[in-house]
């Protein structure tokens, strides 16, 4: 089909609302489709209306076989978006499924385990990107890595790739001077902000308008869970989440 288009004096990378065919096949999972319009000479970095290139596509839909396509048919992991955001900010913030898991409910639980399937797999395409060279503390135009992204969403396999085993900065600051610990504190991520902590982060460490550990931890838990309304958070923490 691409081929007849092509002889047909077609325009592969035209743009149909703003996205190529490439964009659609990275979107829909089609790794055929995306292999057969390399070969035909697709641009594999063309960006959409926003600047975001097929790669970009794949990664927020958190799928292996195409991210694994783009990157062997040469497409750039520092490609950035006109927001700055690379394929790896875009896998540290994407893929994953909102919501809470109370116990006792099934529906709750489907979209608990939902997130954590989710999660891995934003993680798998993370690691992706960063094998072939996508910067590990890169900024977009808010001045956020894709560690403090990824602590926003609450990804906790991300967290832990990204600071544990990639040693990315988790002293950077963001314009506000929210670092990724304060970002995953305020969120109510126990699990993200017990990472940090063990990575380096510094609970002391304030911001113009927030401190993480003003009193000591029970006290800091008690400010943070205030302000996002998350009065479970305080216990959590207060019990040792971290240590």
């Amino acid at each position: 089909m691409f081929a007849a288009l092509k002889r047909g004096g077609g325009d592969l990378n035209v743009r149909v609302r703003g996205k190529t065919l490439l964009h659609l096949a990275s979107w829909e999972g089609w790794v055929d489709n995306i292999e057969a319009l390399v070969r035909l000479g697709a641009s594999i970095d063309r960006g959409d209306r926003h600047g975001a290139t097929p790669l970009h596509f794949a990664v927020c839909r958190g799928r292996e076989g195409p991210v694994r396509a783009l990157i062997k048919a040469g497409a750039s992991p520092k490609a950035k978006a006109t927001n700055g955001d690379t394929p790896l900010h875009v896998a540290a913030q994407h893929g994953q499924v909102r919501g809470s898991w109370q116990e006792g409910s099934s529906s709750s639980l489907c979209s608990h385990v939902s997130h954590v399937l989710c999660d891995i797999q934003a993680a798998m395409c993370a690691l992706l990107v960063l094998e072939c060279g996508a910067l590990v503390n890169g900024l977009n135009e808010h001045g956020s890595t894709p560690l403090m992204l990824a602590a926003a969403g609450g990804h906790q396999s991300v967290v832990s790739l990204l600071a544990r085993d990639l040693s990315a900065d988790v002293r950077l600051r963001r314009r506000d001077g929210f670092t990724a610990l304060h970002v995953a504190t305020k969120a109510g991520h126990v699990e993200c902000t017990a990472v940090l902590v063990k990575c380096g982060a510094d609970p002391n460490t304030p911001t113009s308008t927030i401190s993480v550990k003003p009193k000591g931890v029970g006290a800091a838990a008690l400010h943070l869970s205030g302000s996002s309304g998350l009065d479970w958070l305080a216990v959590e923490l207060g019990l040792g989440s971290w240590v």
